[in-house]
């Protein structure tokens, strides 16, 4: 992939680095952080003009929902303007 993916501010999206992206739910919106476990591009089998669409594939930590269930912890967000970044890879301090 050529062209680096950032996201609505900017910043630019790499592996490792933690984001926030929300989810609308019927009339509530849960948001989630999840960690940024690949970053690409690909054509939708959807499209008839052979268009790449960027993609990030996430593994999710924690919600802001008052259950914690959910059993999906890998995921695709294909709406990548809709995540934040909040903790680069580089700068971010575990434990």
């Amino acid at each position: 992939m050529d062209k680096k993916l950032t996201d609505w501010r900017g910043t630019e999206i790499e592996v490792g680095d933690t984001i926030l992206y929300a989810v609308k739910h019927s009339t509530s919106v849960e948001v989630n952080e999840a960690i940024v476990s690949e970053v690409g591009e690909r054509e939708e089998a959807w499209s008839i003009s052979g268009d790449m669409h960027p993609y990030l594939t996430v593994e999710w930590s924690r919600s802001n929902a008052m259950h914690n269930w959910r059993k999906i912890k890998r995921l695709t967000i294909n709406n990548v303007k809709g995540v934040t970044v909040i903790a680069k890879a580089s700068k971010r301090v575990d434990g």
